[in-house]
């Protein structure tokens, strides 16, 4: 499965901050892309169960802490 939103990080003078979570083990690759720490994009492969919660994060601007917590749970 593949799920993508919003901008990949590659716009032209704006210094972005990705974050990649790749588990070979299951078989799922995820990137985020933020601006100004705000989540601007992402994308999933493999297991997209949380594309629902990546919409909701990106359509709030969430910034990055918030929406690895939504995300991952990390803090």
């Amino acid at each position: 499965d593949f799920f993508a939103l919003g901008d990949n990080g590659k716009k032209e003078g704006e210094i972005y901050k990705s974050i990649e979570v790749d588990d070979p083990r299951t078989l799922t690759y995820r990137k985020y892309y933020f601006l100004h720490d705000v989540l601007v994009g992402a994308i999933l492969i493999g297991d997209t169960s949380i594309s629902a919660k990546v919409m909701e994060a990106y359509q709030s601007k969430a910034d990055s802490e918030t929406a690895l917590a939504m995300f991952h749970g990390w803090k």
